[in-house]
């Protein structure tokens, strides 16, 4: 009897509806958070990727082919745990150098991106690569 009469009140229906509204305010909170973080981390991504390719389209320019190869294998010898992402190949998609064995068989995203996961085991888990 006295369950159903604290059911029935008003302050238990106002204190439901208050946690209701609160937890919906946290939900909606806690989603923009994370879909700013992940947009933010994406585009910083993109941002490192852009500036690699500059530095190295730089140094093709600069030194030709050779140059080339012998920079993507300094920064994979610096970095041999996979940190980065490297492949170079001819027109027929034929790797040059890298640490990839071939061109994955992806399609490109929206923007022109290649987003692909490699089977790699690292402290965090499984990684996606662009």
């Amino acid at each position: 009897m006295r369950i159903a009469r604290l059911l029935r009140s008003s302050t238990f229906r106002l204190a439901v509806l208050y946690m209701a509204l609160f937890g919906a305010s946290v939900a909606v909170l806690l989603t923009f958070i994370y879909w700013s973080t992940a947009g933010y981390m994406a585009l910083q991504t993109d941002d490192t990727i852009e500036a690699e390719v500059t530095g190295l389209a730089e140094r093709y320019g600069v030194s030709g082919l050779d140059g080339l190869i012998r920079s993507i294998d300094e920064r994979i010898s610096r970095k041999p745990n996979g940190d980065a992402v490297y492949l170079l190949t001819d027109e027929q998609l034929t790797p040059l150098i890298g640490n990839l064995d071939r061109w994955p068989r992806v399609a490109r995203d929206s923007d022109g991106w290649l987003n692909f996961k490699l089977e790699q085991t690292t402290r965090a888990g499984e990684v996606t690569h662009r």
